[in-house]
């Protein structure tokens, strides 16, 4: 991979992702903001303001000239925002290049906010809200994220409460992102089959008028003592998201923590997997995982169960959580691990917009960009000895939240018992 760098005086970054025989061109606009950057009566703005930069421009003043003109290029395209970063970008044909970067700085740049979107937009909003409710795979792991932070960023929901995003007016979001949408937050990314000086030159076209502003850093993480939470509803599964206090991207113990992880759940042959479904039956999707961020992180073990099967299967977890403690990983499951883990990251930067969020996820977490190449070689220094001392590190009762949606009200206790022990 090979890759360009430049930073403008204004202090806004450009990243150039070189790739000759690419069938696509990714180009995205990273801004370092979401909500680790919130206060708590704005709780849900960056991902408002998100929605509301595809509502029109000063150059294409209606939503339609917005997707119409990306479409007729058969471009992929979409924003997002995370605790991190909010990301704009189009996949398109090589040959388009120029015209999707136009479109995408124009959001970026020239968004209008028209009245009659604002509101209109929170009630799309509100229904994505009810959307993730109904879904009691996806708010498990929200419910168990306010369990392990509490109150305070880090354990706020990216979409925020309804009546919050209610609340927000056009002046908030307006005064927002001319806070945050500046220079020194923001990131240009592109990928494919380009010339690094091209994109310097484009990106130079766009955005070096921009006066710089100083910027601001997300909120930092204050100590919490996590807990657990149990939400009754009537379904046919009790979900479940266990979740473990451990470190930030750009932390040291980052791929050990990715290793460890994939030996308790990470794929078919995983401990937990092999235990909860092949053995028990007990289960369809249970897993483990990682989730980074610039101020924080934490290991997830999640699933899916059986109610008749639930107290069962958290006593197998508490049980393979000592067992990894006490006894380790063999050298040759470590090994599959290695492999397994090193090749499903070589697979996940195989296109342009798989290496333009990799990137741009880089460069808005921590100060230094990596390249693929030098991630797996770091993958396998890694040894048995090296497993077992960030399982002991982490996988604590004390940096331990529980969260569980089910039918069965004593559930809960049952969960906090099951982990009292490891």
């Amino acid at each position: 991979m090979n890759i360009s760098q430049k930073t403008f005086p204004n202090g806004l970054s450009v990243i150039v992702s070189s790739i000759k025989d690419s069938p696509s061109v990714t180009m995205g606009v990273f801004v370092k903001t979401g909500s680790a950057y919130e206060k708590k009566e704005h709780n849900g703005i960056s991902h408002f303001l998100e929605h509301l930069c595809f509502k029109g421009t000063s150059k294409r003043p209606r939503p339609r000239d917005i997707t119409e003109e990306l479409e007729g290029m058969g471009a992929q395209y979409n924003a997002f925002t995370s605790r991190d970063m909010t990301g704009y970008y189009a996949k398109v044909a090589p040959r388009f290049f120029s015209k999707a970067f136009d479109v995408i700085a124009d959001i970026y740049l020239n968004s209008t906010f028209p009245e009659h979107e604002f509101e209109k937009e929170k009630g799309v909003i509100i229904e994505e809200m009810r959307m993730y409710e109904d879904f009691p795979r996806w708010k498990v792991g929200e419910l168990m994220e306010q369990q392990l932070y509490g109150d305070q960023p880090a354990g706020w929901t990216i979409i925020g409460p309804e009546k919050t995003v209610q609340g927000i007016s056009r002046d908030d979001v307006v005064a927002y992102k001319e806070k945050h949408y500046i220079p020194h937050n923001t990131v240009v990314v592109v990928a494919g089959p380009v010339r690094a000086q091209d994109v310097f030159k484009e990106t130079e076209r766009y955005f070096s008028h921009i006066s710089t502003k100083k910027r601001t850093e997300p909120a930092k993480v204050k100590k919490h003592t996590p807990k657990g939470h149990m939400e009754y509803r009537k379904l046919d599964q009790t979900h479940f998201s266990l979740g473990f206090q451990t470190i930030p991207l750009a932390h040291k113990d980052r791929i050990p923590l990715v290793l460890l992880a994939n030996i308790l759940g990470g794929g078919m042959a995983s401990r937990l997997f092999q235990v909860v479904r092949e053995d028990k039956g007990a289960a369809y999707y249970i897993a483990a995982g990682n989730d980074f961020f610039t101020t924080h992180g934490y290991l997830k073990i999640f699933g899916g169960l059986n109610h008749k099967k639930s107290d069962e299967v958290y006593t197998l977890i508490a049980q393979e959580l000592k067992k990894i403690k006490k006894e380790g990983v063999s050298s040759e499951e470590l090994k599959r691990v290695r492999d397994y883990t090193a090749g499903t990251f070589l697979l996940s930067v195989e296109s342009s917009s798989d290496i333009a969020f990799f990137l741009g996820e880089q460069a808005c977490a921590q100060k230094e960009i990596r390249k693929p190449r030098d991630i797996v070689k770091e993958i396998y220094t890694y040894h048995e000895k090296d497993i077992m001392r960030i399982a002991r590190k982490y996988l604590k009762k004390e940096k331990l939240a529980v969260a569980a949606i089910g039918p069965r009200k004593e559930a809960a206790q049952k969960v906090f018992k099951a982990f009292k022990t490891i």
